[in-house]
């Protein structure tokens, strides 16, 4: 028995540490490795758990005539955060390499053959070189394509991603051109969902666990060593960690779907705001409102809050000359 342990015990770091060492040659690193393994895991048992505790235990609490609707209503934002984090994670952003293989190569061309076919000396022309740079189409050396421009590499994904904003632990996949609409649905419904359970969460813990817990119960942490060492149930411990990740969901999909909305009204994506912030590139789209929010949605863009539409109605986006950017 004691060898068959080891022997697992041994392949399992055996396994972890080639997992790595893999990560870390492609490009990426320890905790984005380990955030990608764990990060959908704890979104099923948190987004599953809090369904359960909302239909059993905290609405028949609250209501009695309108039991149903509640349930209802709960049963919806799980079913809309389902929907839209699977098509997350298995609608495509990848570019396809057939499209305009010569590109990149005929702009890198112009770039070396600007000022008379000399590299630009200047400070300004040196910026402006570097702004070419940044929107012509170029290699990828992973893929070994020509990519667009707002087209980069995900060392995660493996592919080349267009449109890229960034990637999503909990889904396994970037957000991209295809599927950002369905991120920013599900962070709508899931900061909805979330505020409603805990808002009711918070009063039914006082009536019903505050005179039976330990003031150390409050700390997820603290509840799992009491568990473990026998002064806590596991219900208990089940339910306040439950909370815990349900708070922390409030924080996150409220602040990424802020984040979100901000950037479809400058029309530009997390990874430009964070060039932009360093003050390499300043990246704006000409385009009023309503287009910017037709290009991310496509047509009819309300409706994607209920059905997901990306095959009826796709980004109304030129996703290869980008006709309404301007790089300065």
């Amino acid at each position: 028995m004691t060898e068959n342990i080891k022997s697992i015990t041994m392949g399992l770091f055996g396994w972890v540490k080639k997992r790595v060492r893999f990560r870390i040659r492609d490009g990426t690193d320890l905790e984005s490795e380990i955030l990608n393994i764990i990060a959908g895991p704890i979104y099923l048992y948190t987004i599953l758990s809090v369904w359960v505790l909302m239909m059993f235990e905290v609405i028949p609490y609250f209501y009695i005539s309108t039991c149903l609707l509640h349930r209802c209503f709960i049963t919806t934002v799980l079913v809309e955060m389902m929907s839209n984090w699977l098509c997350m994670m298995y609608v495509s952003n990848k570019f396809s390499p057939g499209l305009a293989q010569d590109r990149c190569m005929d702009d890198i061309k112009n770039i070396k053959h600007s000022n008379n076919g000399l590299l630009p000396q200047t400070e300004a022309a040196s910026v402006a070189n570097k702004q070419k740079l940044y929107w012509y189409w170029r290699p990828c050396l992973s893929c070994n394509i020509s990519r667009p421009p707002r087209c980069y590499h995900c060392p995660m994904c493996y592919t080349c991603i267009l449109k890229r904003d960034h990637h999503c632990f909990f889904a396994r996949s970037c957000i991209g051109l295809h599927n950002q609409r369905h991120f920013i649905v599900f962070l709508a419904w899931a900061s909805l969902g979330t505020t409603y359970s805990a808002l009711h969460f918070v009063y039914y813990f006082l009536k019903v666990y505050w005179s039976h817990v330990s003031i150390l119960d409050l700390f997820a942490p603290f509840t799992l060593i009491r568990w473990i060492f026998g002064y806590s149930s596991l219900y208990l411990t089940h339910t306040m960690l439950t909370a815990t990740f349900m708070i922390f969901f409030i924080l996150l999909s409220t602040t990424f779907l802020i984040n979100q909305v901000e950037l479809i009204a400058k029309g530009i994506t997390t990874f430009e705001s964070k060039v932009i912030d360093r003050g390499k590139v300043k990246v704006t789209d000409s385009r009023n409102l309503n287009d910017k929010i037709r290009a991310v949605f496509g047509s009819y863009w309300a409706l994607n809050f209920l059905v997901p539409l990306h095959l009826i109605f796709r980004p109304v986006e030129d996703p290869l000359n980008w006709p309404s950017i301007k790089i300065t």
